[in-house]
């Protein structure tokens, strides 16, 4: 089992990834979500960790777009409480900081704290771990990096501020997804479906989750793409009372488009295979 995941070590998903990472299996990094992708669908890649939901800002719609049209399902999940620090070159008063650089979801779980430093800078970078990296090698003392422990220690920087979230209990979410299904049915399920452009249109589609004795976990709209103002819905399921193929098949005769990313187990912390 070979698993990639977005960016470089030391970030969230390698995090999340070393965690989780089975015995035998290795990781590959990749640096973009499409190389991810083609190679997974490549066979290059048996599997792919990707971070869907954070407990502060909720869904990472970023990375479900992507995923709407591609032929990938779910097989497990995994969750990484998300402990955000400053990290610079050396130890120093935030009053002397002027650039920080992250992640933009990072800069949301940490707006609170800014709100009293409006001297900093704070800019956008592709991951925390190359934010950690870039001030790493900058002949900048005045920089510093929002990132977790693992990219601040693998760069060799000093912790100048800890744990700043806004939530303390920041917990991002991940899921680890194939081209093959799992085999044995889990107790969660995950759509994404769009529906005719039409009154009633909505609460049709959800009551067949009612008919068929489902427990909504999560609805999320979101655009879909060349068609404005109009809207797809992920949806996210309790499926341990449901015959998952007859849900499927009622789904479908309420739906323009519908992906269902299969079934899956909760999370299970250290003992998820």
């Amino acid at each position: 089992m070979n698993i990639g995941y977005l960016g470089i070590p030391g970030s969230y998903s390698e995090t999340a990834l070393t965690e989780y990472l089975p015995a035998g299996a290795s990781k590959t990094n990749v640096e973009s979500f499409d190389s991810l992708v083609a190679m997974l669908k490549s066979g290059e890649l048996s599997h792919i960790i990707l971070p869907v939901e954070n407990s502060t800002t909720g869904m990472i719609t970023r990375t479900m777009d992507l995923l709407k049209y591609e032929n990938v399902y779910i097989v497990d999940e995994w969750y990484l409480p998300i402990e955000n620090h400053l990290w610079a070159k050396s130890k120093m008063d935030l009053s002397e900081l002027t650039h920080v650089y992250s992640h933009p979801e990072a800069f949301t779980q940490t707006e609170d704290y800014f709100k009293d430093y409006p001297n900093i800078k704070r800019v956008s970078y592709t991951d925390t771990a190359n934010a950690a990296r870039h001030v790493a090698e900058s002949d900048q003392t005045t920089y510093a990096a929002l990132a977790g422990d693992r990219a601040g220690r693998l760069n060799g920087l000093v912790k100048i501020a800890s744990d700043i979230n806004s939530e303390q209990a920041n917990t991002t979410r991940f899921f680890i997804l194939s081209t093959k299904k799992n085999e044995e049915l889990g107790a969660l399920s995950y759509f994404y479906i769009e529906t005719p452009h039409k009154p009633g249109a909505l609460l049709k589609l959800l009551n067949i989750f009612d008919e068929h004795k489902c427990n909504l976990l999560s609805l999320n709209s979101r655009p879909i793409q060349n068609k404005p103002f109009r809207y797809g819905f992920f949806i996210e399921v309790d499926i341990l009372d449901t015959n998952l193929g007859a849900l499927i098949n009622t789904l479908k005769t309420e739906s323009t488009y519908h992906h269902t990313f299969g079934s899956f187990n909760p999370f299970r912390g250290k003992e998820s295979p």
